[in-house]
Protein backbone atom coordinates (compact mmCIF):
# COMPACT_ATOMS: atom_id res chain seq x y z
CA UNK A 1 0.00 0.00 0.00
CA UNK A 2 1.11 3.54 -0.36
CA UNK A 3 1.89 3.45 3.31
CA UNK A 4 4.23 0.96 3.39
CA UNK A 5 6.15 2.70 -0.16
CA UNK A 6 6.63 5.52 2.20
CA UNK A 7 8.05 3.94 5.03
CA UNK A 8 10.20 2.79 2.97
CA UNK A 9 11.14 5.60 1.01
CA UNK A 10 11.70 7.70 4.18
CA UNK A 11 13.92 4.41 5.18
CA UNK A 12 16.18 4.95 2.55
CA UNK A 13 16.31 8.43 2.57
CA UNK A 14 17.30 7.98 6.01
CA UNK A 15 20.27 5.63 5.18
CA UNK A 16 21.36 7.81 1.88
CA UNK A 17 21.92 10.68 4.56
CA UNK A 18 23.69 8.78 7.00
CA UNK A 19 25.81 7.50 4.49
CA UNK A 20 27.22 10.51 2.67
CA UNK A 21 29.86 13.44 4.51
CA UNK A 22 27.87 15.98 2.54
CA UNK A 23 24.29 15.38 3.82
CA UNK A 24 25.27 15.03 7.49
CA UNK A 25 27.14 18.64 7.32
CA UNK A 26 23.86 20.01 5.80
CA UNK A 27 22.05 18.10 8.67
CA UNK A 28 24.07 19.17 11.11
CA UNK A 29 23.64 22.76 10.01
CA UNK A 30 19.99 22.37 9.86
CA UNK A 31 20.01 21.19 13.94
CA UNK A 32 22.72 23.70 15.15
CA UNK A 33 20.16 26.30 13.64
CA UNK A 34 16.88 24.68 14.06
CA UNK A 35 17.39 23.68 17.61
CA UNK A 36 16.72 26.57 20.22
CA UNK A 37 20.05 26.91 22.88
CA UNK A 38 17.39 28.21 26.26
CA UNK A 39 20.36 29.79 28.63
CA UNK A 40 21.38 27.09 31.01
CA UNK A 41 19.68 28.83 34.05
CA UNK A 42 16.33 28.71 32.06
CA UNK A 43 16.73 25.21 31.10
CA UNK A 44 18.01 23.91 34.84
CA UNK A 45 14.91 25.11 36.14
CA UNK A 46 12.96 23.23 34.22
CA UNK A 47 14.35 20.21 35.57
CA UNK A 48 12.24 18.02 37.57
CA UNK A 49 11.94 14.44 39.08
CA UNK A 50 10.40 12.13 41.53
CA UNK A 51 11.60 9.31 43.93
CA UNK A 52 8.63 6.16 43.46
CA UNK A 53 8.84 5.09 47.30
CA UNK A 54 5.60 2.94 46.57
CA UNK A 55 3.51 2.03 43.69
CA UNK A 56 1.18 4.72 45.51
CA UNK A 57 3.72 7.53 46.63
CA UNK A 58 6.34 9.89 45.67
CA UNK A 59 8.59 12.40 46.46
CA UNK A 60 10.29 15.46 45.13
CA UNK A 61 14.17 14.94 43.74
CA UNK A 62 16.04 17.48 45.04
CA UNK A 63 18.07 19.40 42.46
CA UNK A 64 20.74 21.31 43.63
CA UNK A 65 20.55 24.46 40.45
CA UNK A 66 23.29 26.04 41.61
CA UNK A 67 25.64 23.31 41.65
CA UNK A 68 24.53 21.95 38.31
CA UNK A 69 25.04 25.56 36.85
CA UNK A 70 28.65 25.81 38.13
CA UNK A 71 29.46 22.20 36.67
CA UNK A 72 28.59 23.08 33.67
CA UNK A 73 30.30 26.52 33.18
CA UNK A 74 33.22 23.91 33.87
CA UNK A 75 32.38 21.59 31.05
CA UNK A 76 31.90 24.24 29.12
CA UNK A 77 35.32 26.20 29.96
CA UNK A 78 36.92 22.89 29.26
CA UNK A 79 35.20 22.09 25.98
CA UNK A 80 35.69 25.15 24.22
CA UNK A 81 39.53 24.89 25.09
CA UNK A 82 40.11 20.92 24.34
CA UNK A 83 38.17 22.05 20.93
CA UNK A 84 40.01 25.90 20.21
CA UNK A 85 43.68 23.43 20.86
CA UNK A 86 42.95 20.17 19.16
CA UNK A 87 40.81 20.93 16.00
CA UNK A 88 43.44 22.63 14.82
CA UNK A 89 44.77 20.66 11.43
CA UNK A 90 47.88 18.31 12.57
CA UNK A 91 47.07 18.99 16.18
CA UNK A 92 48.17 15.56 18.30
CA UNK A 93 44.82 13.88 19.11
CA UNK A 94 46.54 11.43 20.74
CA UNK A 95 47.83 13.58 23.76
CA UNK A 96 43.64 14.50 23.76
CA UNK A 97 43.01 10.70 24.49
CA UNK A 98 45.84 10.18 26.79
CA UNK A 99 44.73 13.44 28.93
CA UNK A 100 40.91 11.97 28.99
CA UNK A 101 42.05 8.35 29.69
CA UNK A 102 44.00 9.73 32.29
CA UNK A 103 41.81 11.64 34.41
CA UNK A 104 39.48 8.82 34.17
CA UNK A 105 42.13 6.40 35.67
CA UNK A 106 42.23 9.12 39.09
CA UNK A 107 38.71 7.41 39.70
CA UNK A 108 39.09 4.05 39.16
CA UNK A 109 38.21 1.93 40.77
CA UNK A 110 34.69 2.65 41.35
CA UNK A 111 30.95 1.30 42.26
CA UNK A 112 27.68 1.83 41.54
CA UNK A 113 27.14 2.42 45.28
CA UNK A 114 29.62 4.34 46.35
CA UNK A 115 29.48 8.18 47.52
CA UNK A 116 31.35 10.81 45.35
CA UNK A 117 33.74 12.72 47.36
CA UNK A 118 33.70 16.64 46.29
CA UNK A 119 37.70 15.96 44.70
CA UNK A 120 36.08 12.85 42.63
CA UNK A 121 32.95 14.93 41.43
CA UNK A 122 34.86 18.06 40.19
CA UNK A 123 36.67 15.76 37.49
CA UNK A 124 33.30 14.60 36.20
CA UNK A 125 32.59 17.51 34.05
CA UNK A 126 36.40 17.31 32.60
CA UNK A 127 35.90 14.23 31.81
CA UNK A 128 32.57 14.87 29.89
CA UNK A 129 34.02 18.01 28.23
CA UNK A 130 37.13 15.34 26.99
CA UNK A 131 34.57 12.96 25.49
CA UNK A 132 32.81 15.69 24.01
CA UNK A 133 35.54 17.45 22.33
CA UNK A 134 37.31 14.59 20.67
CA UNK A 135 33.31 13.47 19.66
CA UNK A 136 33.00 16.95 18.05
CA UNK A 137 36.47 16.94 16.32
CA UNK A 138 36.16 13.22 15.01
CA UNK A 139 32.99 14.21 13.34
CA UNK A 140 33.07 17.65 12.04
CA UNK A 141 36.54 19.05 12.64
CA UNK A 142 37.42 18.51 8.93
CA UNK A 143 34.41 20.13 7.63
CA UNK A 144 35.16 23.38 10.00
CA UNK A 145 38.96 23.19 8.72
CA UNK A 146 38.10 23.16 5.07
CA UNK A 147 35.94 26.26 5.76
CA UNK A 148 38.06 27.70 7.62
CA UNK A 149 41.11 27.59 5.19
CA UNK A 150 39.18 28.46 2.49
CA UNK A 151 38.77 31.90 3.86
CA UNK A 152 35.39 31.57 4.88
CA UNK A 153 33.19 32.90 7.61
CA UNK A 154 33.71 31.66 10.92
CA UNK A 155 30.30 31.45 11.84
CA UNK A 156 29.33 29.15 8.92
CA UNK A 157 32.25 27.10 10.13
CA UNK A 158 30.84 26.77 13.76
CA UNK A 159 27.46 26.14 12.49
CA UNK A 160 29.22 22.74 10.89
CA UNK A 161 30.06 21.48 14.38
CA UNK A 162 28.89 18.72 15.71
CA UNK A 163 28.63 19.98 19.08
CA UNK A 164 26.24 18.90 22.24
CA UNK A 165 23.66 21.31 23.37
CA UNK A 166 22.40 22.32 26.67
CA UNK A 167 20.38 20.27 27.58
CA UNK A 168 22.40 16.87 26.62
CA UNK A 169 25.40 18.45 28.61
CA UNK A 170 22.47 18.96 32.09
CA UNK A 171 21.47 15.68 31.53
CA UNK A 172 24.71 13.87 31.51
CA UNK A 173 26.47 15.95 33.93
CA UNK A 174 22.66 14.78 36.79
CA UNK A 175 23.18 11.36 35.56
CA UNK A 176 27.05 11.16 36.84
CA UNK A 177 26.20 12.89 40.37
CA UNK A 178 26.31 16.38 39.75
CA UNK A 179 23.72 18.84 40.99
CA UNK A 180 23.03 16.15 44.03
CA UNK A 181 24.75 17.56 46.74
CA UNK A 182 26.20 15.62 48.97
CA UNK A 183 24.11 12.31 47.80
CA UNK A 184 25.77 11.92 44.63
CA UNK A 185 26.41 8.47 43.24
CA UNK A 186 26.41 6.29 39.96
CA UNK A 187 22.50 5.33 41.02
CA UNK A 188 20.29 3.85 38.96
CA UNK A 189 18.45 6.31 37.13
CA UNK A 190 14.82 6.85 34.87
CA UNK A 191 15.39 9.91 32.62
CA UNK A 192 12.49 11.21 30.14
CA UNK A 193 14.49 13.12 27.02
CA UNK A 194 12.01 14.54 25.17
CA UNK A 195 11.78 14.08 20.78
CA UNK A 196 14.40 15.99 19.41
CA UNK A 197 16.78 16.83 22.25
CA UNK A 198 19.46 14.19 21.03
CA UNK A 199 18.79 11.03 22.67
CA UNK A 200 21.70 9.33 20.62
CA UNK A 201 24.55 11.74 21.79
CA UNK A 202 23.43 11.26 25.21
CA UNK A 203 23.83 7.58 24.97
CA UNK A 204 27.06 7.53 23.71
CA UNK A 205 28.42 10.37 25.75
CA UNK A 206 27.07 8.24 28.81
CA UNK A 207 28.60 4.61 27.02
CA UNK A 208 31.79 6.16 26.75
CA UNK A 209 32.35 7.73 30.32
CA UNK A 210 30.74 4.89 31.76
CA UNK A 211 33.80 2.37 29.44
CA UNK A 212 36.73 4.85 30.02
CA UNK A 213 35.44 4.00 34.00
CA UNK A 214 35.72 1.07 33.54
CA UNK A 215 32.56 -0.39 33.16
CA UNK A 216 31.15 -2.93 30.80
CA UNK A 217 28.02 -1.10 28.77
CA UNK A 218 24.85 -2.24 27.15
CA UNK A 219 22.77 0.33 24.91
CA UNK A 220 19.29 -0.97 24.01
CA UNK A 221 16.59 0.30 21.89
CA UNK A 222 13.83 -1.79 20.24
CA UNK A 223 15.30 -0.97 16.63
CA UNK A 224 17.77 -2.35 15.04
CA UNK A 225 18.73 -0.02 12.95
CA UNK A 226 18.41 3.02 15.19
CA UNK A 227 20.90 1.00 17.51
CA UNK A 228 23.60 0.28 14.98
CA UNK A 229 22.75 3.93 13.64
CA UNK A 230 23.84 5.05 17.07
CA UNK A 231 26.78 3.13 17.40
CA UNK A 232 28.27 4.02 14.32
CA UNK A 233 27.43 7.48 15.41
CA UNK A 234 30.16 7.07 18.68
CA UNK A 235 32.01 3.83 17.38
CA UNK A 236 35.15 6.27 15.93
CA UNK A 237 35.12 7.79 20.18
CA UNK A 238 35.02 4.29 21.48
CA UNK A 239 38.11 3.13 19.17
CA UNK A 240 40.00 6.33 20.12
CA UNK A 241 39.85 5.61 23.88
CA UNK A 242 40.34 1.53 23.23
CA UNK A 243 36.93 1.04 24.78
CA UNK A 244 35.24 -0.51 21.62
CA UNK A 245 35.14 -4.03 23.38
CA UNK A 246 33.33 -3.05 26.88
CA UNK A 247 30.61 -1.15 24.22
CA UNK A 248 27.57 -3.26 23.12
CA UNK A 249 24.61 -1.74 21.52
CA UNK A 250 21.88 -4.16 20.73
CA UNK A 251 17.98 -4.23 20.44
CA UNK A 252 15.88 -5.22 23.89
CA UNK A 253 15.24 -8.63 22.45
CA UNK A 254 18.93 -9.59 21.57
CA UNK A 255 19.41 -7.89 25.48
CA UNK A 256 17.27 -9.99 26.41
CA UNK A 257 18.34 -13.65 25.00
CA UNK A 258 22.01 -12.12 25.82
CA UNK A 259 20.91 -12.06 29.66
CA UNK A 260 19.34 -15.64 29.75
CA UNK A 261 22.58 -17.09 27.88
CA UNK A 262 24.65 -15.65 30.20
CA UNK A 263 23.04 -17.88 33.28
CA UNK A 264 24.47 -20.75 30.93
CA UNK A 265 22.73 -23.31 28.79
CA UNK A 266 19.04 -22.52 28.93
CA UNK A 267 17.64 -25.88 27.86
CA UNK A 268 20.25 -27.72 30.77
CA UNK A 269 18.60 -25.12 33.50
CA UNK A 270 15.54 -25.67 32.13
CA UNK A 271 15.63 -29.32 33.06
CA UNK A 272 17.76 -29.15 35.58
CA UNK A 273 15.26 -27.13 37.56
CA UNK A 274 11.85 -29.16 36.32
CA UNK A 275 13.71 -31.99 37.98
CA UNK A 276 14.11 -30.44 40.73
CA UNK A 277 18.03 -30.72 40.85
CA UNK A 278 18.04 -26.58 40.57
CA UNK A 279 17.60 -23.47 42.87
CA UNK A 280 15.79 -20.50 41.64
CA UNK A 281 18.55 -18.79 43.54
CA UNK A 282 21.27 -20.23 41.37
CA UNK A 283 19.26 -19.70 38.20
CA UNK A 284 19.37 -16.20 38.77
CA UNK A 285 22.91 -16.12 39.68
CA UNK A 286 23.91 -15.16 36.26
CA UNK A 287 27.57 -16.98 35.30
CA UNK A 288 29.69 -13.93 34.61
CA UNK A 289 33.17 -12.10 35.83
CA UNK A 290 32.52 -9.99 39.08
CA UNK A 291 33.26 -6.64 37.47
CA UNK A 292 30.19 -4.33 37.57
CA UNK A 293 28.15 -3.28 34.11
CA UNK A 294 26.85 -0.08 33.53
Amino acid sequence: GDDSTDDDEKRIAQMTVAEFDHFKEVLTMCWNQETSQKPVEDVVMDITGENRMSSESTEKIYIDQDELIENFKVYDTQYKSLLGEYIKPGADLPDLVKKVKNLAKKLQPISCDKMWTDEEKKHIPVLLAGVFSLFTILKSGASYNRIEEAGGSSTFGEQLLMKPHNIQVLTLLYMFGCGKGPQSSLESKLMQIRTGEGKSMILGAAAAMLALLGFRVRTVCYSEYLSSRDFRLFEEVFQKFGVLDLVNYSKITTFAEDSTASKGNIRDLTESLLRGNLSSAEFESPATNSKEDG
